[in-house]
């Protein structure tokens, strides 16, 4: 029986979903401020392995991921760049969701928008005020009240007054408790006169949380199973939307599910800390670093923290170079995706074990492993567990992948390296070491190798040998 960890409840629970046979989630997508890192590819990867382990067991799946379009950095930024907000948001909701189907993530069955839903946000707005949870201040601002709302706090298990982290908005005089949050906001000064829109309140737009709360139900109902997102979004996001949905009567998540956090050295990897690594940069240095990318992440258990460090990506692609060299020798290649696809997983009885076990995917690889080796489970159930996780080496997605990388390195073979060429490469790779790129570094290194020279680091410098 498969069991889910309940963020809310803070223990397992026996999975049972809301309507027999089929399973609804919600989960909260980007705010298209800026370019993708990993760390947020790594909570699309993380509910992308739940989704596709559901559907293996032959729950229907409804999968929403929305996209936060308006907001204040989105229109700072855009601003600060002379780019309409509009344009802005586009290109970096591109930019996400070009990084999802590079690293083999399903598109969601629904992606609602935030400005697609203004009416839905009002009428919820109109609903809380009425229940007597939000009150107006000046101008458009209409605030919730956390004080009124007396289960306000039952996600995170935290007082009104507890943990609060205060900022300009917290202590605006027309609040009544600084842990009250925006509903509806009165534009800025510099904010474009099409990112408002008029309300009962005045012209004006959503705040952030009243955006999740009304597309979640308008588009599952006011009860569904899973609501999910990243660790950082428990509080105050995923916090405050559960407390407007209470306020206007809904059950909301059955579930909630929250995963944890890309680190470099310790720290959370974000943009803001200035650690933040890009998606872009990570797949621009090889064909095959998107299929590393998603081993490293659906290989993780989704509640613990993945330490990303210059060896992540070579260690995974060394991996998954084994794992298709040995799916090859044991006929694996000859299976279309449509016959593993239809493969019925449950016949797997220890991944399966594993993956009921709260989706312990790192359990799980470690049985799909020892099945290869030892060579008592058929290749189309090895297939098809792959196929959960998502990195199948001999599907479609990533057959074209290897492919383009032989064909990328053949090409690179052929290629003859005189001393100075070879000279100039390892003063590359001084320079990305002295940075701090190690992935550069560690690229440059490989390429040589596989060109015949190896590199010896000395205490004196880098020396050269041919092999």
């Amino acid at each position: 029986m498969l069991k889910v960890y309940d963020s809310k409840i803070r223990r397992e629970v026996e999975f049972q979903p809301v309507r027999p046979g089929e399973v609804s989630f919600y989960v909260c997508g980007p705010t298209v401020q800026s370019s993708p890192h990993i760390g947020h590819i790594r909570v699309a990867v993380a509910f992308d392995v739940i989704r596709r382990y559901f559907a293996a067991l032959g729950l229907k799946t409804r999968f929403v991921q929305n996209v936060t379009d308006i907001d204040d950095k989105i229109l700072r930024k855009s601003h600060h760049a002379g780019v309409d907000w509009q344009s802005w948001a586009a290109r970096h909701e591109q930019e996400f969701f070009d990084a999802y189907t590079r690293l083999n993530v399903l598109l969601p069955d629904v992606i609602p928008h935030a400005t697609q839903y203004i009416s839905e946000q009002v009428k919820m707005i109109k609903k809380i005020l009425a229940a007597g949870y939000a009150y107006e201040g000046t101008g458009a601002d209409v605030w919730f009240d956390t004080l009124a709302f007396t289960d306000y706090g039952a996600l995170t298990n935290q007082g009104v007054g507890e943990n609060l982290e205060a900022s300009e908005e917290d202590y605006r005089a027309d609040k009544r408790n600084p842990r009250d949050f925006a509903l509806w906001k009165t534009p800025h000064t510099t904010d474009p006169e099409d990112a408002a829109w008029d309300s009962p309140w005045g012209r004006g737009r959503p705040g952030w949380h009243i955006e999740c709360s009304a597309m979640a139900t308008e588009i599952l109902g006011a009860k569904f199973d899973i609501h999910g997102g990243g660790l950082d979004l428990r509080f105050p996001h995923h916090e405050n939307e559960l407390a407007q949905a209470r306020a206007c009567g809904y059950e909301f998540a059955n579930i909630w599910m929250h995963s944890a956090w890309v680190t470099a050295k310790g720290e959370k990897m974000s943009k803001s800390l200035g650690n933040g690594l890009s998606v872009s940069e990570v797949l621009a240095e090889s064909r095959l670093n998107a299929l590393a990318l998603r081993y490293a992440f659906s290989t993780v258990h989704y509640r613990s923290m993945l330490e990303w460090t210059p060896t992540t990506l070579e260690s995974s692609k060394t991996a998954i170079i084994r794992l298709r060299e040995r799916l090859c020798e044991i006929g694996g290649e000859k299976y279309t995706d449509d016959i593993v696809g239809a493969v019925d997983i449950t016949e797997f009885d220890e991944f399966v074990k594993s993956m009921d076990n709260d989706f312990a995917v790192a359990d799980a690889v470690a049985k799909v492993f020892t099945a290869v080796k030892r060579g008592d489970v058929s290749v189309l159930l090895i297939r098809r567990a792959l196929n959960i996780l998502g990195i199948d080496p001999l599907c479609d997605t990533w057959r074209k992948a290897f492919e383009e990388e032989d064909a990328v390195n053949q090409n690179i073979t052929t290629l003859e390296l005189d001393e100075e060429s070879i000279n100039s490469l390892i003063d590359k790779r001084n320079v990305a070491k002295s940075e701090k790129n190690y992935s550069v570094a560690d690229e440059i290194r490989a390429d040589l190798l596989s060109r015949g020279v190896e590199l010896i680091d000395t205490a004196n410098g880098t020396e050269w040998k041919v092999v």
